[in-house]
């Protein structure tokens, strides 16, 4: 089994290396990031889904209108996408959540990431 900070970390990386697999029709305008950092704004579905697919004690959650998700371990919040906020986001109004069969960009994230 994968430390909990090692799958996070290998999640984020092969989320940068493969901008292929970011949710494309998100709505909201966003500042362009620095090409030195690019953001992980449109990866929180595959990413979540990912690091619960490895780390089996996480816990998925939502937000209300299911735009965005992170993970809960041990009372201890896993957002592998929270550098795309400017704020603290409100993770204590979230809800737990069910993700059904893993999709094909999750399972293509897990193969970039080493973790399939």
């Amino acid at each position: 089994m994968i430390p909990p900070a090692d799958a996070s970390q290998r999640i984020q990386d092969a989320c940068r290396r493969r901008p292929d697999l970011k949710f494309k029709t998100w709505p909201r305008k966003v500042p362009k990031p620095a090409p030195e950092h690019p953001t992980l704004l449109g990866y929180c579905y595959v990413a979540t889904q990912a690091f619960c697919a490895v780390v089996p004690e996480a816990v998925p959650y939502c937000d209300d209108y299911r735009s965005h998700f992170w993970a809960v371990l041990d009372g201890k919040v896993w957002d592998l996408t929270d550098d795309q906020f400017t704020y603290r986001f409100p993770y204590e109004k979230g809800r737990p959540t069910k993700f059904p069969t893993l999709t094909a960009r999750t399972k293509a994230l897990l193969v970039e990431a080493k973790l399939a």
